[in-house]
């Protein structure tokens, strides 16, 4: 049998009617094996037994029991927290092979138990920094029972020893916040867990976070505490009674506004240092003028109206009388011109003037009856497309149908230049010098565009021995000869004459 095993052992009698059949059972060595009144037999230890039967009558019978143990092999702790200080606890748990091997149960010891103890199921409480090794042994009925040990080392429990704030003093107005910061030290203190109180709430409060919130005007201190050791550290808090406005005034008073305009009010709440400036705006009639939340007054019709402004605590009030005018409008549009004669293909500039000067919108809107001829653009200018007559109109926007003025305008065929004639063919300056250019005639008299165009010719001896001037002038810059060559717009009409420039 193995240890802890249990077997049964049957009897039988003869003959099989016997009438007393009390049997009274025995073991030799109850430290191997044990029987009870029903012949159960149980291994306890390793080892040989003999069983005796003895009926009441008859002769006793045996049986010989032999009980063989399976010891652990191997005995395996778990593994140790990696920071143990004192005052920790954990638990140890352990493990053996085989699974199915005798065990009689355990015991736990501790090398020293000055340092760290262990109860009997395994839990190690630590009491002081040091090193003790807890031992397990597994008791399997053995001389040499197994064993496994682990080295237990309890570093120092640091403590905290102060706690400060930063800020010893502050104060506030009702509603204002701060977060207050605690330090515990030092540094390296494991348990930095701290309490934060108010001695007066309905003053301050405080949250667990170090959070105050300023209530009513009065004292109160706060105060924080660490959990380890009970260290103190307080801040005084002041809320003061809140500066509250006393006077406003508007930087303008009195206006005059025509219909469409914009001013913006100043509003100036004293003292300085109040602490609600908020301004309520208010109109006595929207449909003369409205104000925006910032003071912006907008005319919307004629009238007389009051702008307030008042402050959101105490209820200060200050007025802005505005008058807003009916706008004068133009009554009057004239041209600089009321007939024009434009060749196709040009353009001419009308000139218009709207009356009277401070009328307050002068935008013009300009037509033409015939944009095949002429067309206008919104400033006046107008562009002659092909021979014919169109009628030019500039309308007062803000005016009325009666308030515009007109021009007639003739394009006809362009009259192109056919010659150019110059006063002078050849013409010798020195280095230096400065010289008209020669008087040049355009033909026909009466062509359309007699505007000319002076340029020194690349195919000249040297290009660069004068330069023309804006001014009308010829400037002699170094020793050569310039072909200069006079072209109409076209350039398809031109003259030529020649520069000498010596030394």
């Amino acid at each position: 049998m193995s240890a802890g095993e249990t077997v049964k052992i049957r009897v039988s009698f003869v003959p099989e009617n016997a009438s007393d059949k009390t049997l009274r059972w025995r073991s030799s060595n109850q430290s191997v094996a044990t029987v009870s009144d029903d012949g159960t037999v149980t291994a306890v230890g390793e080892g040989t037994a003999t069983i005796t039967v003895t009926p009441t009558s008859g002769s006793p019978k045996t049986c010989v029991v032999t009980v063989t143990v399976v010891r652990p092999d191997s005995l395996t702790l778990s593994e140790l927290p990696e920071t143990i200080v004192e005052g920790d606890t954990f638990d140890l748990t352990y493990t053996f092979t085989p699974a199915e091997a005798y065990t009689e149960g355990v015991e736990w010891t501790s090398s020293d138990e000055t340092v760290a103890t262990v109860d009997e199921t395994g839990k190690v409480t630590t009491l002081a920094a040091g090193t003790a090794t807890i031992t397990l042994t597994l008791k399997d009925g053995s001389e040499n029972p197994k064993t496994a040990s682990a080295e237990v080392v309890v570093d120092p429990y640091i403590h905290a020893e102060s706690v400060t704030l930063d800020q010893t003093l502050l104060e506030l107005e009702a509603g204002d916040t701060v977060q207050l910061i605690a330090t515990v030290l030092p540094e390296d203190a494991m348990n930095k867990n701290v309490t934060w109180t108010s001695d007066a709430e309905s003053f301050a409060t405080v949250d667990e976070n170090g959070l105050v919130t300023a209530i009513t005007p009065g004292t109160a201190v706060i105060t924080v505490t660490t959990e380890d050791g009970g260290y103190t550290a307080t801040c005084e808090v002041l809320i003061e009674t809140p500066v509250v406005p006393e006077t406003i005034t508007l930087d303008v008073t009195e206006a005059e506004l025509d219909i469409g305009d914009e001013l913006q009010l100043t509003a100036t709440v004293l003292p300085e240092d109040a602490v609600n400036k908020t301004v309520i705006w208010k109109t006595s009639d929207e449909t003369v003028c409205t104000v925006d939340d910032t003071g912006k007054v907008t005319a919307v019709f004629e009238g007389m109206v009051t702008i307030t402004a008042s402050t959101e605590e105490n209820d200060l009030k200050a007025f802005c009388v505005i008058k807003v005018r009916e706008p004068v409008r133009p009554t009057s549009v004239t041209f600089d011109n009321t007939e024009l004669t434009v060749a196709a293909g040009y353009t001419a500039q009308i000139t218009a003037t709207v009356l009277p000067e401070d009328s307050v919108n002068k935008t013009l809107v300009w037509t033409s009856d015939e944009q095949s001829v002429a067309t206008v653009d919104e400033n006046g200018l107008v562009t002659a497309i092909a021979p014919g007559v169109a009628t030019i109109r500039a309308q007062a926007l803000a005016g009325t149908d009666e308030v515009f003025a007109e021009c007639i305008v003739t394009v006809e065929e362009p009259v192109p230049v056919t010659g150019i004639t110059l006063s002078e063919e050849e013409i010798t300056l020195s280095v230096g010098e400065r010289k008209r250019l020669p008087e040049a005639t355009v033909t026909p008299e009466d062509a359309t565009d007699n505007t000319l165009t002076w340029t020194v010719s690349e195919e000249s001896e040297n290009p660069n021995a004068i330069i023309i001037l804006d001014t009308g002038f010829i400037e002699a810059i170094e020793e050569g000869v310039v072909v200069v060559v006079v072209s109409d717009v076209s350039g398809t009409v031109t003259a030529t004459f020649k520069v000498i420039v010596t030394a």
